[in-house]
């Protein structure tokens, strides 16, 4: 069970990876956001659509 949660953590990661550097949070070549969190990326993603104006629609 251990190694499907983490799995699922690592596509919700790279997910939100792909999602943030599609709104020019990050760029490709920031090394910063291969070595966050899920939690960190989440808060960065949410902060990003806070701004963007809308959190209810999905970017992707």
């Amino acid at each position: 069970m251990g190694k499907i949660f983490q799995e699922a953590v690592e596509m919700s990661r790279k997910c939100l990876i792909q999602k943030l550097l599609f709104l020019g949070v990050y760029r490709p070549d920031d090394p910063l956001i291969y070595s966050q969190t899920l939690s960190d990326l989440e808060r960065d993603y949410k902060i990003a659509l806070e701004k963007k104006g809308s959190t209810n629609q999905p970017i992707l």
